[in-house]
């Protein structure tokens, strides 16, 4: 018996060598810093996509509320400092609410008594696919944002996928942003310096929030944003098909929308042959996705261009096409941008949603919005969350964070 544990361990330790062999020897794309954490990020995800796979081909709902702590507790321990870290040194106070029934997580920087007693504001919404993660998980970076940029940051615990899809998530966003502009010297909040940011998933409901509240914010700040479900075959899609899977894929994209719209897990082949959407609506709205016309050539982010669809399956499309086609849902193809508030807007090279963000910021600037992009060429989806206040760094996220705070000391803090 001694000797078959014996065997089943070494066969495992083995197996694990392996593993480890391939991810250090598994090709990275030039210029990523800082290879080796990227490549364990990587494979992280990798892991986290395999085991969410075999969960619905065995039957088990991947976004059962189990799977969801162990997920957040996974990204809690990366996010966040560990506990024999020498915490950074925090001069604000965090806080507890709820407004409009929604849970919120208050994060206000000290000042000086002598001040005015309303603060410029970030209502923050998480990233994580609609699904995963949870303002608890963002404590740290949260911190950090608010202690580096000097400005009051709520954060929104909104309803998640699958247990609440569509529009849940949205209309708790909104919800809260509507509460907070209209009681905003109540609650110590400027009003001429209201922000709505958020980062993926996040990044969708501030930018759908702003086109619903278009003139009573000042700033919307979409960090690598997921704007739209039209096209998975937009050049970023191309160009990070085998990159990066675990940490930016089409199948990972898709699946959230999936999640998010509470459409089922067997349209995924669909989408990712881009045959989910009725031909009349991909010949209407092709046009925001036209890499021709909407990536502008001094980026110089690819050589490809935008595959567009040339089959539909009339089943799926019926189920999707209401969805969307609605601006709440893929902010990116609302008919109208004309007076949505000023953008900052972040895009990372290594993302499949690279593109989306670019289209959408010179198509704001097309329509006589102020817009400042960031295009980082070295960075990846979801970098900014690790630009301080958790215990992996990386020097590019941080420089990122800096490039906000100098832009709202400009812009906020100064004369907007």
């Amino acid at each position: 018996m001694k000797v078959l544990w014996l065997l089943l361990l070494s066969m495992l330790v083995l197996a694990v060598a392996y593993r480890i062999h391939l991810v250090l020897q598994r090709p990275l794309p030039p210029g990523l810093p800082e290879p080796e954490k990227i490549r364990w990020l990587d494979e992280s995800g990798r892991i986290a996509l395999a085991a969410s796979s075999l969960l619905q081909y065995i039957g088990i709902n991947p976004g059962h509320e189990g799977l969801k702590i162990f997920i957040n507790t996974l990204f809690a321990i990366m996010f966040n400092p560990l506990p024999w870290q020498r915490p950074e040194p925090v001069s604000l106070t965090v806080s507890q609410d709820v407004y409009q029934g929604v849970p919120v997580s208050v994060y206000t920087p000290h000042k000086d008594p002598s001040s005015t007693p309303t603060q410029p504001t970030i209502i923050y919404f998480h990233g994580g696919g609609w699904t995963w993660l949870s303002v608890g998980v963002y404590d740290g970076p949260l911190k950090h944002l608010a202690n580096s940029t000097r400005v009051k940051v709520i954060a929104v615990e909104y309803r998640k996928a699958p247990q609440h899809v569509f529009p849940a998530a949205y209309e708790d966003c909104l919800s809260v942003t509507r509460y907070v502009v209209k009681n905003a010297r109540q609650l110590g909040v400027r009003q001429d310096a209201i922000m709505v940011a958020g980062d993926g998933a996040g990044g969708n409901l501030a930018a759908a929030v702003a086109l619903a509240l278009r003139d009573k914010l000042t700033m919307q700040i979409l960090i690598n944003p997921a704007l739209q479900a039209l096209n998975f075959a937009t050049p970023s899609y191309q160009d990070n098909a085998r990159l990066l899977p675990g940490i930016t894929s089409a199948e990972k994209e898709a699946t959230n929308w999936l999640r998010y719209a509470g459409a089922t897990p067997r349209f995924l082949p669909t989408l990712l042959s881009n045959q989910h959407v009725s031909h009349n609506h991909v010949t209407r709205l092709h046009a925001h996705l036209d890499s021709r016309k909407r990536l502008p050539s001094y980026l110089n982010l690819t050589k490809r261009h935008t595959a567009h669809p040339r089959r539909t399956k009339p089943v799926v499309a019926k189920d999707m096409d209401v969805r969307i086609t609605d601006p709440r849902f893929c902010p990116m193809l609302t008919a109208d941008v004309t007076g949505v508030a000023n953008a900052y807007v972040i895009a990372s090279q290594y993302d499949v949603l690279r593109d989306e963000a670019v289209m959408y910021a010179h198509r704001l600037l097309e329509n006589n919005v102020k817009v400042k992009l960031k295009y980082y060429p070295h960075a990846f989806h979801g970098f900014f969350m690790f630009s301080g206040g958790g215990w992996i760094t990386f020097q590019n996220s941080v420089e990122a964070l800096q490039d906000l705070v100098e832009f709202l000391n400009m812009h906020i803090f100064g004369v907007f």
